[in-house]
């Protein structure tokens, strides 16, 4: 009896421990979705800022693209800030930055002055990513790692389905400008929410694994010496530049190809991102529940470069049901190579993992489109394009299953 009682307190700590991850985890997961309103819902604002500016369609161009260079340039500072600052302090930090950026555009009368906000915005924006991607890696336990990233990548998605609403009934209201304020006002109070309730959650172990895994991880070498965290760089440039590249792409061709209009493309689109939704939670939950991640990801190359090779076919249904899932299937490959990169080493270098990560991420959104739009232009058709992503995701397939990595 006596025994009973001196173990029942050790226990009741231990659950409590095993669980005080819950809170700094969706504490992150409010930050991201703060963050992504405006990333990926200001798209409906630009015809305004089109006709605000005087913008040629060359220049709207350059003011979308931002974001990919901005992730080449600040996804490795980013980790290297973390490792110097910690993930807290350079995420708060990044939502201000985001905020002060989005006030800049708001502010801005002319072209120059729109692109200087537009630059502080995605580098603040860069960062504060790569700062969540890490708090969540940190927080969530290890045999959870698919499942926790599965929900960031999936309320990712749903941000796209309320912010790009959300701005046009604010720009519809108020004008372009009052879209950007009140996006402004969202990243503000994301940084606020985060900073109350994010505590660092560091010391999390569950099982004898995770324990070894930390306890190696600590005398393992720099980040950026270890060879499997630029190959899984490598893997997030080719493994996100089908979707982006076809989401780009896609309405030209849909016009092109079989004389579509706008609405169709953005319905493709929407059903794409909607599908995404359930198929990024259940490629998480399905590499937690196998112990497979790579797996789960290489089924997905496969499977896109199968649907790659089906939008040759000159059928718009064919077409459309393949894009549409490219693009739903495409959304589950950051969050699984984020969920491996989180165990290649522990502790500090966990940011710089990330940054490199993310490097890969802006490379495939600078140079993706550009790839598809100069073999358009080279060979006058899109049919090299489509081949260019099946021979992408092929290529991906074979250098995943080379990996000795679960």
């Amino acid at each position: 009896m006596e025994k009973e009682m001196d173990i029942a307190p050790i226990e009741r700590t231990t659950m409590r421990e095993s669980r005080n991850w819950i809170v700094p985890y969706i504490a992150a997961l409010f930050a991201m979705m703060m963050l992504q309103i405006s990333n990926l819902g200001f798209p409906p604002l630009m015809p305004g800022i089109q006709k605000s500016w005087d913008l040629s369609f060359s220049q709207v161009g350059l003011f979308t693209g931002v974001n990919g260079l901005a992730s080449m340039l600040m996804a490795i500072p980013a980790g290297l800030l973390i490792q110097r600052f910690g993930e807290k302090r350079v995420l708060a930090t990044g939502l201000l930055v985001v905020a002060v950026g989005l006030s800049m555009v708001a502010l801005s009368a002319t072209f120059s002055m729109g692109m200087l906000g537009r630059a502080v915005w995605q580098f603040g924006y860069k960062a504060t990513f790569v700062s969540i991607i890490t708090a969540l890696s940190l927080t969530i336990p290890l045999h959870l790692k698919a499942s926790g990233m599965g929900i960031n990548g999936a309320l990712s998605s749903l941000a796209t389905a309320v912010g790009a609403p959300l701005g046009g009934i604010l720009a519809m209201s108020y004008g372009w400008k009052g879209g950007m304020w009140g996006y402004a006002a969202f990243a503000l109070i994301g940084c606020t929410v985060f900073s109350l309730l994010y505590r660092p959650v560091r010391k999390i172990l569950p099982t004898k694994k995770a324990a070894t895994v930390g306890a190696d991880s600590s005398k393992s070498s720099s980040a950026f010496k270890t060879p499997i965290v630029w190959v899984l760089s490598l893997l997030m440039c080719f493994g996100t530049m089908v979707g982006i590249s076809l989401t780009f792409f896609m309405p030209t061709a849909l016009t092109s190809l079989f004389s579509l209009t706008a609405m169709d493309s953005a319905a493709i689109l929407s059903i794409g991102y909607g599908i995404g939704v359930p198929v990024v939670l259940f490629s998480g939950f399905l590499a937690d529940r196998v112990n497979n991640r790579r797996l789960v990801l290489a089924s997905i190359m496969l499977m896109n470069t199968v649907l790659a090779l089906m939008m040759l076919a000159p059928n718009p249904t064919v077409f459309r049901v393949s894009a549409m899932l490219i693009l739903s299937l495409g959304l589950s490959v950051p969050n699984l190579l984020y969920a491996v990169a989180g165990e290649v080493l522990a502790g500090r270098e966990v940011g710089n993992i990330m940054g490199t990560i993310g490097f890969g991420g802006g490379v495939a959104a600078y140079f993706g489109p550009q790839m598809l739009g100069l073999l358009r232009d080279m060979t006058g058709s899109f049919t090299a394009g489509w081949y260019f992503m099946a021979a992408v995701s092929a290529v991906s397939f074979i250098i995943i299953l080379s990996l000795k990595i679960k």
